[in-house]
């Protein structure tokens, strides 16, 4: 008599190839953080609706003056009353990324982030992307509103916009202006990892940002003002300014505008890969 067994069948191995975590799928999830954290759309709004709002009560301020004056006081071209707001489009992008960081910290979230990505730079990488992505797109829209809100002030009051070309003079500083506060929130974004506070990476961020390019330019040394030459804020500030065309300057405030943010990121991520959770 013979006794049939039954081999047990090979357990199947799970696969989860279509779940598999790819950095798309981490900017993605980034992008629902930011969004879902109500505070961050709120100062992205109003920091968009300030920058507006603010160019245009200064057109129209000046305007106001000119006219009063008999046209003997002077009315700034049109390019720097668009953009003359973009510092702070700056501000809410830097409290924006450090809060971006800052949140997750303190909300645990970022333990559930690193059981499903244990890789730390790729998080880190989604955020800045996530990060430069949504202050560049607010710094835009606010540079759209701030300069058809001046070019409708100075129409009513009679004034020229004098501009020769709208895309050297209009278009490029507003993406210029976009693409300077993008990159200062992807610094501030780093100074955050560096530090764990978002008290701190805010103060040193906007010093920086704001008050050491001037207190350099008023050091009693030779050095001091080379130095705030080559500082994110002064390459910054120069994108900017009416396009008149491509040189070796401009190559190097491109160049530096983005050094400043991928360094400081760099730094961040390798601070981060040897850290506790």
């Amino acid at each position: 008599m013979t006794t049939a067994t039954t081999a047990p069948a090979p357990a199947r191995r799970a696969t989860h190839d279509g779940a598999r975590l790819t950095f798309g799928r981490l900017v993605r999830s980034q992008w629902i953080t930011l969004s879902t954290l109500r505070g961050n759309i709120v100062a992205l709004v109003l920091g968009v609706l300030a920058t507006a709002g603010l160019s245009t009560l200064f057109a129209l301020m000046i305007s106001i003056s000119y006219e009063g004056s008999g046209g003997q006081t002077m009315l700034p071209d049109y390019t720097s009353l668009s953009v003359n707001t973009y510092s702070i489009a700056m501000i809410v992008a830097v409290l924006t990324a450090v809060s971006f960081y800052a949140k997750e910290r303190s909300t645990g979230a970022h333990r559930t982030l690193l059981a499903a990505a244990p890789r730390r730079v790729g998080q880190i990488g989604a955020k800045a992307v996530v990060i430069g992505a949504a202050s560049f797109a607010a710094a835009l829209i606010a540079m759209a509103l701030s300069a058809t809100g001046v070019a409708i002030v100075l129409g009513i009051f009679g004034n020229p916009l004098g501009i020769e070309s709208f895309a050297t003079d209009v278009v490029l500083p507003a993406i210029g202006a976009s693409f300077y506060v993008a990159a200062c929130a992807v610094f501030a974004l780093g100074i955050g990892v560096l530090l764990r506070s978002e008290t701190w990476a805010i103060l040193i961020a906007l010093v920086y940002l704001l008050m050491l390019p001037t207190v350099l330019m008023m050091l009693p040394f030779d050095w001091a003002p080379t130095v705030a030459d080559y500082l994110l804020s002064t390459s910054g500030e120069q994108l900017v300014v009416p396009f008149t065309g491509l040189n070796g300057e401009l190559w190097t405030d491109i160049g530096l505008t983005i050094a400043w943010p991928a360094a400081t990121l760099g730094i961040a991520m390798a601070v981060e890969r040897s850290r506790d959770a």
